[in-house]
């Protein structure tokens, strides 16, 4: 059976959007349970394009300003690998789970731990234990 190189050309897109689909959902729905779990803005911002990345700040302990730098060339780059580890503390997780945010393929198992773990989070401002 040979494919056809128009099948090919239409299933490829299609298989791409259906994979970036797939990883926007399991990012939602992890920042969701954690939000949730933190009590921090509101849950359903965690489905809205820009609103959650501004989610992600306030889990993070930080506002609408670190939300507008992520969007600034270059600066976006420091401030997302300050944001990962700030993230990670939030959730009461140790600076690694931060560093496994930045790191592709990994950051999905790392969401995954800090949304799905049994170990409890702490609220904003209360310290962490171990």
């Amino acid at each position: 059976m040979e494919l056809d190189p128009t099948t090919i050309a239409f299933a490829l897109p299609v298989v791409a959007m259906a994979f970036a689909a797939a990883l926007y959902v399991f990012s939602a729905v992890c920042v969701q349970r954690i939000a949730g779990e933190l009590a921090v803005g509101k849950w359903w911002y965690a489905w809205v394009p820009f609103l959650n990345v501004y989610l992600a700040c306030r889990i993070a302990g930080k506002g609408i300003l670190w939300t507008v730098l992520l969007f600034v060339p270059v600066v976006n780059i420091v401030m997302y690998v300050w944001l990962c580890l700030k993230f990670a503390r939030a959730c009461a997780r140790r600076r690694l789970y931060g560093v496994l945010l930045m790191i592709p393929v990994l950051d999905l198992f790392a969401l995954w731990n800090l949304a799905f773990s049994k170990r409890p989070i702490v609220a904003q401002g209360a310290e962490a234990n171990g």
